[in-house]
């Protein structure tokens, strides 16, 4: 079976995106943290790897795009071009969630990227 997408691996085009050495194409989301400027301010947007394990911790199905737009689920496509690649800084004070920072900077040991959900 196939392992799940590294996080540094995963977030390697949002990083390039930060420095500016990467640019947004229709059809083609990436995982990582942005925003969606809307008249009435702006929305924060996680794009990330869903992936389902088996026990030996391998895919058990193939990794699938989420987007959480405020903590709720959107199709990263339909949006995707409408974002802009902010930093976790910018992500959390969106969110308002502190802990953030320091979860996506322990990833390099988590198994998948999966967002933090929020409860509704």
């Amino acid at each position: 079976m196939r392992k799940p997408t590294p996080p540094d691996v995963a977030l390697a085009w949002w990083r390039d995106a930060l420095a500016g050495r990467a640019a947004i194409h229709e059809g083609d989301p990436h995982p990582g943290f942005y925003e969606m400027k809307m008249k009435a301010g702006r929305l924060p947007v996680e794009i990330a790897w869903d992936a389902e394990l088996d026990e030996f911790g391998d895919l058990a199905e193939p990794e699938k795009l989420v987007a959480f737009v405020r903590g709720r689920p959107a199709d990263p496509a339909r949006i995707w071009t409408r974002l802009r690649a902010i930093s976790l800084e910018e992500f959390e004070a969106l969110t308002d969630r502190p802990q953030l920072l320091r979860e996506v900077q322990t990833l390099s040991t988590a198994p998948a990227i999966r967002p933090p959900r929020r409860d509704a």
